[in-house]
């Protein structure tokens, strides 16, 4: 009986979880097609993706996507880098690393042309990321290197933790053990 119980409050929170998520997915749906075609709407995109990300990636993409060319119709390059950073993410999400791998060449253009730091320490952490997932190990401890100079400009010590864990992955792999501690 307990069991029970238990099953059913789980499926309860699961379905209401399910249910506040569609909720806000269905409030940004109504707010992107009430938005002017502005920097406004590119966020309201890239927040949507964010949205779905985890529970449908392909649909991520669409908001993605759509973020990205409304970004450059408007030329919002700081848009535009964090549109195709976010495909670039959700590729390397779908191990299509290829592909992740050009689109986050693409946002790094952007990126670097407005002189973001505070994105730039994101997109070389996720790229480093993705190169692990090949196996490029020299790119990626490259990439985490750069990674570190910019998240070192902004303190910001998630993003840090996130490049170290990155890099005791690659010497982990390495068979460098003691460079993993």
């Amino acid at each position: 009986m307990r069991r029970i119980i238990l099953v059913t409050i789980f499926l309860f929170c699961n379905s209401a979880l399910l249910f506040s998520q569609q909720n806000k997915l269905d409030s940004l749906r109504k707010e992107i097609s009430k938005a002017s075609e502005d920097t406004n709407k590119v966020k309201l995109y890239l927040l949507a993706g964010r949205e779905v990300i985890y529970q449908d990636p392909n649909k991520a993409l669409i908001f993605y996507f759509a973020g990205a060319r409304l970004s450059e119709k408007i030329n919002d390059e700081l848009g535009a880098g964090l549109s195709f950073l976010s495909i670039g993410h959700t590729y390397s999400f779908l191990s299509k690393t290829d592909s992740s791998l050009i689109f986050m060449d693409t946002a790094l253009v952007y990126l670097r042309k407005i002189n973001a730091t505070a994105y730039l320490g994101n997109l070389f952490g996720n790229r480093a990321d993705t190169y692990v997932q090949i196996s490029d190990f020299k790119k990626a401890l490259q990439d985490c290197d750069t990674a570190t100079k910019y998240i070192e400009q902004g303190d910001n010590k998630a993003q840090l933790a996130f490049i170290y864990n990155i890099r005791a992955d690659i010497y982990w792999h390495l068979k460098q053990y003691h460079l993993s501690i």
